[in-house]
């Protein structure tokens, strides 16, 4: 009797919170046409349930008035989906809570009334991301498809047709052409074939046309064909541990290490710690990842005397054969004051289960929470299902979990009954000490029942792609500025796995896409770097696979807390800094900027030569070679990149500040890549040249000081590359009187207005570091108050500057 006692006492908890907050009219964030949207009406309202006899489940459905277009209920309390209609909307969501006990059964329903207010477009008619593609490969080698997606906030539908404008012989885009319906959006698979090509970096550029809304667009793309036989690929750049002074360890991570080439990759794998001491560590210390295959290995810290603050460390994989190693994987271990209430961490968030038509179920899976709280966390667990009805049940090992003792729930499904097709459902843990609420995702696929595999020949024909999230789940709260892993599980409505194609997660606060690598099981990961601080953020994943064509998206949504103390790397955030100019590849002894934030504690310059590599605290690396430094500021760094970096490889580079480190930034390196320096500092418009006229002194190019044909031209410009002697970066280039100059490795060609010039010298500016200069004549039969200026290097062209020719 006393069990029905607490479950009776239970109820009336519960009935008291709901109606409690049934009281008032919810106000939702507000939404933006256009942009997916995700809230979660329920969280922490249940209290925990003790007795083991008692369960319980609960649904949501809209009742009365209408919500915003393109949004819709969940069951499990979630308004997902994407706005199309501005305006406010108020509408009512009934709530029906179902419990039973051993002798009895009994559901209630409570009404909320909700408003929902949804603003108008919050970008163009027409929209295409990501901005720009990076393809990185071995000779002889393949990459991975990626996707661009044009997206469409008209009311209308659109057709759209795509173009390869530049790198025809090796870039190819599918489908060439579509209809793109109203706030709807459409991907294209991008693919490199570089059969043909030897190693250097190429450069193309894709066009998309929606002829009917007059948009045209142009994508950017890169390709790197390296001359080595091997990379490093990681799943991760980083990864984040969270706990509090005097409690739990955090669970461990895993990290894979895939060979980037043909044969297998023999690596190592080591720590390193910026503060704390030795509270980072990572087994095994070294392996060899197989072809077509990968190697894991397990992070773990241990913050055991630690007191409360951030502490920044790395994971460092290493092959010394390998242009880009060595790979470094940035670890933040955030350690809260003791009175914190960091949260239970929940792991997997998704889970995925295969069945037949009168076949056995499926084998149970285990879902284990962790609490790093030296206090016990109290939970209950409930479910819902979006179809069909209690076809799994969800059993906890505990009501609570303590520190170092984690708990587990098993859920077991039951296909009894079941028709062949796609089931979702969702296990919501709640915690009453923070009022929080996660998600697990539960999806079960049953096949028909004369399928004996995966194959369409037996029964099953694949129509779509089931993305799961996995790594990080609804209900997330997690501080800008750190790693978060994004992971899913992508399977077709036949239970295979996706191994090929592409994923690629998009942010509702304007962070930049990100493509995620796949472990060849139908598992892909990558980190993610929050940006934007948002109260409420939905990450959406798109999967597309070639071949059969395949799609499937799949949205969670959570908070992002603001953390102004770690440096922050903007995405494609480094670039030359004489063009500025976006989405380009840089070169050993590029003159480079570097954008973020928290990227240095103050403005210090450095104000002799050579350049130091410290810089109020700041130091910048491009893998294991750090950068000397012009100046370092919180929003920007300007540096030199070193001359010995490998040309045709993608390199990591990450900014240390103070004891705080950076997410790693990918750049791409050439053998040159050149660009010119403006008169504006921008890259464009006039440009820095200099004109000689015999008997006369040198004056600098302008509306009225032009130069004639014949006249002599001094260029300066940055990234064309090695020279011959070689400079150390960062020191003043040789003088003329003092010792030989430095020449250009790589022929210099310089046009203006179309005409090829004669080049007779290029180098290193003398008495500067990072600058060069192109010495030209001006040819005939070209004028103009602003011709434009090209310079060209190793197969790569500059950004346009003028100069005044009479």
């Amino acid at each position: 009797m006393s069990g029905t006692r607490l479950s009776l006492g239970l109820v009336c908890l519960v009935l008291a919170s709901v109606a409690a907050k049934a009281q008032d009219v919810i106000p939702f964030p507000d939404g933006d046409v256009g942009v997916p949207y995700f809230v979660d009406l329920f969280g922490g309202d249940l209290p925990p349930n003790g007795d083991p006899e008692f369960s319980f489940s609960f649904t949501f459905s809209i009742t009365g008035g209408t919500p915003p277009p393109g949004l819709i209920m969940k069951p499990n309390g979630q308004i997902v989906g994407t706005p199309t209609v501005p305006g406010n909307y108020a509408f009512t969501i009934s709530y029906v809570f179902t419990y039973s006990f051993p002798g009895f059964s009994d559901s209630f329903s409570v009404p909320f009334p909700v408003t929902i207010k949804i603003n108008g477009a919050a970008g163009p008619p027409i929209g295409i991301s990501p901005g720009g593609l990076s393809f990185s490969l071995l000779r002889g080698g393949t990459a991975p498809a990626q996707s661009i997606t044009v997206s469409s906030l008209s009311s209308v539908s659109h057709t759209y047709s795509t173009v390869v404008l530049s790198g025809t012989d090796w870039l190819s885009v599918s489908p060439a052409s579509g209809v793109l319906a109203p706030f709807n959006n459409r991907q294209m698979a991008v693919t490199v074939d570089a059969s043909r090509l030897t190693a250097g970096t190429y450069s193309g550029r894709i066009r998309v046309s929606v002829s009917s809304a007059g948009t045209v667009m142009e994508i950017p793309v890169l390709l790197t064909v390296g001359s080595g036989t091997q990379v490093i690929v990681l799943s991760q750049s980083g990864l984040t541990f969270r706990t509090v002074a005097g409690g739990g360890v955090p669970p461990a991570q895993t990290l894979r290490v895939y060979p980037g080439g043909s044969k297998p990759l023999d690596f190592s794998a080591s720590v390193a710690t910026n503060a704390g001491g030795n509270w980072l560590s990572v087994t095994p210390n070294g392996g060899i990842a197989a072809t077509n295959s990968s190697s894991e290995l397990t992070v773990n810290v241990n913050p055991a005397g630690l007191p409360a603050g951030d502490y920044y460390g790395s994971v460092r994989i290493s092959s010394p054969s390998v242009e880009n190693s060595p790979q470094v994987v940035t670890v933040v271990l955030n350690i809260a004051p003791s009175t914190t209430v960091v949260g239970a961490q929940i792991q997997p968030f998704g889970l995925v289960f295969i069945g037949r038509v009168n076949g056995a179920n499926p084998g149970a899976q285990i879902v284990k929470i962790t609490n790093a709280s030296p206090n016990p966390l109290t939970f209950a667990v409930t479910k819902s299902f979006e179809n069909g009805s209690n076809w799994f049940t969800a059993t906890a090992t505990s009501a609570s979990v303590r520190a170092n003792q984690p708990s587990q729930v098993q859920l077991q499904v039951n296909t009894t009954g079941l028709g062949a097709g796609v089931y979702r459902g969702d296990l919501a843990i709640q915690f009453a000490e923070d009022d929080s609420l996660r998600h697990v995702t539960v999806l079960l696929i049953v096949l028909p029942a004369s399928s004996t595999a995966l194959r369409s020949a037996d029964g099953c024909t694949p129509t779509k792609l089931l993305p799961v999230f996995t790594l990080l789940g609804s209900g997330f709260a997690n501080p800008a500025g750190w790693p978060t892993s994004v992971g899913v599980i992508v399977v077709d409505d036949c239970g295979t796995p996706m191994t090929n194609g592409n994923v690629v997660a998009s942010f509702s606060n304007g962070d930049a896409p990100l493509t995620l690598l796949s472990s060849g099981d139908g598992n892909w990961s990558a980190t993610w770097q929050p940006q934007t601080v948002k109260a409420q953020v939905s990450i959406t994943v798109r999967a597309q696979q070639i071949s059969p064509v395949l799609t499937g998206t799949e949205m969670v949504g959570g908070k992002l807390q603001a953390n102004p103390t770690v440096p922050v790397i903007t995405s494609g955030g480094v670039v030359s800094a004489a063009s500025y100019a976006a989405r380009q590849p840089l070169a050993p002894g590029s003159f480079v900027a570097i954008f973020g934030t928290k990227l240095s504690n103050g403005l210090t310059v450095s104000e002799t030569l050579p350049y130091r590599t410290n810089l109020g605290g700041t130091q910048v690396l491009l893998g294991a070679r750090e950068l000397p430094l012009q100046f370092t500021f919180d929003g920007q760094i300007n540096g030199i990149i070193p001359f010995d970096v490998p040309p045709n490889t993608t390199q990591q580079l990450l900014v240390v500040n103070g004891n705080a480190v950076s997410v790693p930034e990918k750049v791409v390196i050439s053998a040159a890549q050149p660009a010119l320096f403006a008169t504006n500092q921008s890259g464009t418009g006039p440009g820095v040249v200099v004109g000689i006229k015999t008997g006369k002194d040198p004056f600098l190019i302008n509306a009225a000081n032009p130069v004639t044909a014949g006249d002599a031209l001094i260029i300066y410009a940055a990234g064309l590359g090695a020279v011959t002697p070689p400079v150390p970066a960062g020191t003043a280039a040789p003088s003329a009187a003092g010792s030989a100059l430095s020449y250009t490795d790589n022929v210099v060609t310089v046009t203006l207005g179309g005409k090829t010039a004669e080049v007779f010298f290029s180098g290193l500016a003398p008495g500067f570091p990072a600058v060069y200069q192109i010495n030209a004549y001006v040819p005939s039969g070209v004028a103009g108050p602003e011709v434009p200026i090209v310079v060209a290097v190793a197969g790569q062209s500059s950004t346009p500057v003028t100069i005044a020719i009479q």
